[in-house]
């Protein structure tokens, strides 16, 4: 089922889609998803759409250690944040689903991202919901208030440490070296120096403000897709499902 725009808390406009799958078991799927930038910090989905400032793809920061990957690692951070606060929330104090993801697709030759929420709340409409609307008062939250301190050393502190492992694989070479002759994208020999020590340099506010930037039109272009399955079918449409 494709729907119009639906309103939610705090008047984010939300496009609804849904589908019933015949199965022995009753459960429901929920994905929230919206446009973001791209792996550079292009963004032009939603320039596009009038909903952020214009903005080239970024050519560096001078002074900053992470180049042209500066917005990228930002948003890694701030994605390990959000996913515990999520799951600390949604999951654990209010206990209103089995698990919690947020994603981020940051392709590297398309002009936009794509951020995605999948979360599996009990089947029924009202606990659909209190779920949906649980997130969004998260997701709001996190970006209007920011981020603590301990929720970002929380998240940044591992995140270096995983990567101080993974410059010792050849899988990690051969995915950052992946693409860097083909002219289709802005990697560039610069992304690959010090990584590790890139993601240790970068500073809470820097990483709210990306975050800010790269998310903060979530709210106007939200698009919400439920999944249910039982044993007997019932169409999208109807009330009971």
């Amino acid at each position: 089922r494709g729907g119009g725009d639906g309103g939610g808390d705090g008047g984010e406009q939300r496009r609804e889609s849904s589908a019933w799958v015949v199965d022995d078991a009753e459960r429901a799927v929920v994905m929230l998803g919206f446009p973001t930038v791209n792996r550079w910090g292009v963004r032009r989905a939603l320039e596009a759409a009038g909903r952020v400032e214009a903005q080239a793809a970024r050519q560096g920061w001078p002074g900053r250690r992470n180049g042209r990957l500066h917005a990228s690692r930002c948003l890694t951070v701030a994605l390990d944040v959000l996913n515990n606060r999520l799951y600390e929330e949604v999951r654990e104090r209010l206990n209103l689903v089995y698990d919690v993801r947020m994603s981020w697709a940051p392709f590297e030759v398309y002009s936009a991202g794509l951020v995605t929420v999948e979360f599996s709340p009990a089947p029924d409409e009202a606990s659909v919901d209190a779920a949906t609307e649980a997130v969004v008062r998260t997701l709001r939250g996190a970006l209007e208030e920011g981020f603590t301190t301990e929720e970002f050393e929380r998240a940044r502190v591992p995140l270096v440490a995983a990567m101080r492992e993974a410059v010792e694989t050849n899988a990690f070479w051969q995915e950052i070296l992946c693409g860097l002759q083909t002219g289709l994208s802005h990697k560039s020999l610069d992304c690959m120096v010090e990584v590790p020590e890139g993601y240790a340099a970068l500073a809470l506010d820097e990483v709210v403000e990306e975050a800010r930037k790269a998310w903060g039109a979530w709210a106007s272009s939200l698009h919400r897709c439920v999944s249910r399955s039982g044993p007997i079918f019932r169409h999208p449409l109807s009330p009971a499902a």
